[in-house]
């Protein structure tokens, strides 16, 4: 059973998401996105970016996986270090972590509590209210300067140019993939996307990118050579997949590192490699951090809905809120090597996703179908996404309600047959509410 905020810290996040939350609702353009009232409101408060030195990451797919490896290797190089991440399966407070950690609910109470205190309606002088996610931001910002941070990962909410988080100047900036998403905000094409998510690229300040789509390395490189910013590559490393989804890969400069990443799945590899280089590139720069450190931490890092297993007596869960093409893909390659005897599939997704990339991209040999509702939190079109999957997979069933669709799913998935639930964060959350464990 999950643990339950605290009714003071409940409410103070609740009154968080009375201000525009547009993870809830997809904004029509870029317009209400704005760096202005970011830049203002950690002005009024010290600018806490500042206290702590910053890995800033983006991407379409990998970045949170990314930020938790980049903060396991950096906490168990003996740094404090914050990891700010979105989005939260099941509480706000998996957002802020502190050493592998929830950060503490009073820091993070007394930190909601001081911003409250220092509210004004007129703040910006516009007559506009800050966002639920520039909230968010300036909470974790401010909290991980509490807590007496050395480091920071932080991973943009959305695009990169005018996310709240770009206000900082970090050590590194990190770009982990390019896929079509968002496209009423961030565009129609992969070279447009590239634009928004290199916004993070900074002057002088040297860029990391990862597997990237071939149509977005020159889109990015420009950017960086605009800004005078060093350019790293993760085909640098020479990362090659093992057995049993280890991973082995040279640091240059530095020690081969043999892992078996603490998150499944044979890409993650990539992300932990993407890391440890970012790491190394800054906080390891000096050549004080050695290869036992990498594996340690990149063996032990955690994170819900990555193919997150789950037993319930003779019932397995899983867990993976893949929703991109390329992320739904090897979701579906490690279900297939690890279940090949198939399962059951409850299945959601967002309607500002590549809907129709994602569903091509379902594993196949599965015995059933359920499609619903992403919980409440995102907007969505079951009825549509019903249709695309049925093409493919005739006699998939449309339970838009959630407890509804898990009831359902157990009543087909035989005694030992997998259950995996796909396609969205929030429809983890949900399902995970509905079980109770």
């Amino acid at each position: 059973m999950r643990e339950a905020l605290p009714a003071p810290l409940a409410e103070a996040f609740g009154w968080i998401e009375g201000f525009t939350n547009f993870e809830r609702r997809t904004a029509d353009n870029l317009r209400p996105f704005r760096l202005d009232r970011m830049r203002f409101l950690a002005g009024e408060f010290g600018d806490p970016q500042e206290s702590f030195s910053i890995i800033h990451v983006a991407g379409s797919k990998g970045k949170g996986s990314t930020c938790a490896f980049a903060g396991s290797i950096l906490r168990e190089a003996g740094y404090r270090t914050g990891v700010y991440a979105s989005p939260h399966v099941q509480s706000y407070r998996e957002r802020f972590m502190l050493d592998g950690e929830y950060l503490p609910g009073e820091i993070l109470l007394d930190t909601i509590n001081r911003i409250r205190g220092a509210f004004r309606p007129d703040w910006f002088g516009d007559g506009s209210d800050p966002t639920t996610f520039e909230l968010l931001t300036l909470t974790a910002l401010l909290a991980f300067r509490e807590a007496g941070c050395q480091w920071a990962v932080l991973e943009t909410g959305l695009g990169g140019r005018l996310d709240a988080t770009n206000i900082v100047n970090p050590e590194i900036s990190v770009i982990t993939s390019i896929e079509l998403e968002h496209t009423r905000l961030l565009g129609n094409s992969i070279a447009e996307v590239a634009a928004e998510k290199g916004g993070i690229i900074k002057q002088g300040i040297p860029v990391l990118l990862g597997d990237l789509n071939p149509e977005a390395f020159p889109v990015l490189t420009e950017i960086a050579d605009k800004r005078r910013s060093s350019l790293f590559r993760l085909t640098e490393l020479r990362v090659s997949p093992g057995e049993n989804e280890t991973v082995e890969f040279q640091l240059p400069g530095g020690p081969c590192i043999h892992a078996r990443p603490g998150i499944p799945g044979r890409h993650q590899g990539m992300n932990a490699a993407l890391a440890a280089r970012a790491v190394q590139l800054t906080a390891g720069k000096e050549g004080n951090i050695p290869a036992e450190v990498y594996t340690g931490a990149i063996e032990s890092t955690r994170l819900p809905g990555r193919f997150e297993t789950v037993r319930s007596g003779d019932r397995i869960w899983i867990y993976d809120g893949a929703h991109t093409p390329r992320s739904a893909e090897a979701t579906a390659a490690l279900f297939r090597t690890r279940h090949p005897e198939g399962g059951v599939l409850l299945f959601a997704i967002a309607e500002d996703k590549d809907v129709e990339g994602v569903v091509a991209a379902l594993p196949d040999g599965l015995s059933r179908i359920v499609v619903t509702r992403p919980g409440t939190f995102r907007a969505s079109r079951p009825d549509r996404v019903h249709e695309l999957v049925s093409r493919n997979f005739p006699g998939t069933e449309l339970i838009p309600d959630t407890e509804e669709a898990v009831r359902r799913v157990q009543e087909l998935a035989s005694p030992h047959e997998p259950i995996l639930v796909m396609g969205s964060f929030y429809l983890i959350g949900a399902v995970k509410e509905v079980q109770d464990f």
